[in-house]
């Protein structure tokens, strides 16, 4: 199966179409093509896939060394895996923000203003029970000032008249 620069190896195995040695497609090694001029050199493209597959087994090396054998062996370089990481984060990203559609984020716009008119509601109807409560206190206030007053004028005129 070849696919846009990837061959399947006879162990099952996909790998670049390019050889190790000359950077030349595998069939054309070992042909007389190799004395003749190559037609202008054409950039490898590679299918999601395939980056898929290879930012997989790069993760799950263990050390430095089996990464660049996995490199070696599929003609890429440390770039090619720079920019598919950078890439498949972009992808990631991407796919978080696309999952929200936009029925969604109305539904979510409603309800965050609607409960923003509720706050300010029940802010102004706080606000108008503190001034009740501080209008009842001084009213009490007044009320017992004015007992206050009665009982003196009340305890003075009863101490004046004996």
């Amino acid at each position: 199966m070849s696919n846009l620069g990837i061959v399947t190896t006879e162990s099952g195995v996909e790998r670049s179409e390019r050889s190790e040695r000359s950077g030349t497609p595998l069939s054309v090694v070992g042909t007389a093509a190799d004395s003749e001029v190559t037609p202008k050199a054409t950039r490898r493209r590679f299918t999601k896939e395939y980056k898929m597959r290879i930012l997989d087994e790069i993760d799950r090396c263990t050390d430095d060394t089996d990464a660049g054998m996995l490199l070696r062996q599929e003609g890429l370089y440390t770039y090619h895996l720079y920019r598919w990481r950078t890439w498949r984060k972009q992808m990631v990203k991407n796919s978080a923000g696309a999952s929200e559609t936009s029925k969604t984020t109305k539904a979510l716009r409603n309800e965050i203003a609607r409960l923003k008119r509720d706050k300010a509601r029940l802010e102004l109807k706080n606000r108008k029970l503190h001034l009740m409560l501080d209008l009842q206190k001084k009213a009490r206030e007044l009320m017992e000032a004015a007992d206050a007053e009665t009982n003196l004028s009340g305890s003075s005129e009863k101490g004046q008249g004996n």
